[in-house]
């Protein structure tokens, strides 16, 4: 069943299985999702309201709540918390459409995550469920225990962690990353602005970044049983023998630091490989059997 309404301030109501439900929110509403376990999907469209259809079990209820003032910037919170009599069992599938302006903060246990469209702010915090934004502008946090996360055509601020899983990010237009993981890859090509600070650590797992040609940036690469490969000519200036180098490209104004203790630091050309390629190209440069470029604060041959 479809249903439109108007929730008033500080209104509470509840949905069960196989809800479609409208509620009409002001531009400045923010949107809070919380569910155990099973998924939650948001999409956006343009218009000032939310829907919220339910897949769960019977004796499963979602909750639907409004808070006037809660919200991060002042205005009104509107929470959607999946809950049930069973908690420990229960699994329930959250399809939402919100506007495309809204803020949106979702948490979960065992809840895979995925976000389309949205042009707002976005923090998405799980332990046992994938993440896989598209879109969000402004500051977006992302964080994962188990499982993987992957953000595409995100601006703004870029906040990711993970312990258990690996790290994607693609089309990131930002000047401020900071991504980790412990056991797990992590995948970057995006911006490198000027005067940028982009920070990639991962303890167990490869790192792969993508560097344009026109890039002014100040690298430093940090790995105590890994390796460093390049696919094109780096002058590496070693900090800390056999495990700090550093090198700059162009003018140098970013700062890009990679670090990971064990796995292989890997920077290419952006559109040369994909997450899924290992890298290994026999012709690729590395610091142990490269060619050091004779004048590495030039750009004509990246």
């Amino acid at each position: 069943m479809s249903l439109t309404l108007a929730v008033a301030a500080a209104a509470v109501f509840s949905l069960g299985s196989g809800a479609d439900t409208t509620v009409t929110v002001p531009r400045d509403a923010e949107l809070a999702v919380a569910n155990f376990a099973g998924e939650v999907t948001v999409r956006t469209w343009e218009k000032n309201a939310i829907r919220i259809q339910t897949d769960s079990g019977d004796k499963d209820r979602v909750m639907v709540k409004t808070d006037v003032g809660g919200g991060r910037g002042g205005g009104p919170m509107f929470f959607i918390k999946a809950y049930s009599q069973k908690a420990a069992h229960h699994t329930v599938d959250l399809n939402i459409t919100a506007p495309t302006w809204m803020d949106l903060v979702v948490s979960g246990v065992h809840t895979d995550v995925s976000i389309e469209g949205t042009k707002g702010r976005v923090r998405v915090d799980t332990v046992h469920g994938d993440i896989v934004v598209v879109g969000g502008r402004g500051q977006i946090e992302l964080n994962a225990i188990n499982q993987d996360i992957r953000l595409t055509d995100a601006s703004g601020t870029v906040l990711s962690e993970t312990v258990n899983g690996d790290l994607t990010l693609q089309r990131i237009a930002s000047d401020s990353v900071v991504v980790s993981t412990v056991n797990g890859e992590i995948f970057y090509e995006g911006t490198i602005r000027d005067r940028g600070v982009y920070t990639f650590t991962s303890h167990n797992g490869d790192i792969a970044i993508a560097l344009p040609k026109t890039v002014n940036a100040t690298v430093n690469v940090s790995t105590f049983s890994g390796e460093f490969a390049s696919e094109f000519p780096v002058m590496l200036s070693e900090t800390k023998r056999g495990r700090q180098f550093c090198f700059t490209l162009g003018k140098g104004s970013a700062r890009v630091e990679l670090e990971s203790f064990q796995g292989t630091i890997h920077i290419f050309r952006p559109g040369a490989r994909g997450p899924s390629d290992d890298g290994s190209d026999p012709d690729s440069d590395s610091d142990s059997d490269s060619d050091p470029d004779p004048n590495p604060n030039s750009n004509d041959d990246e």
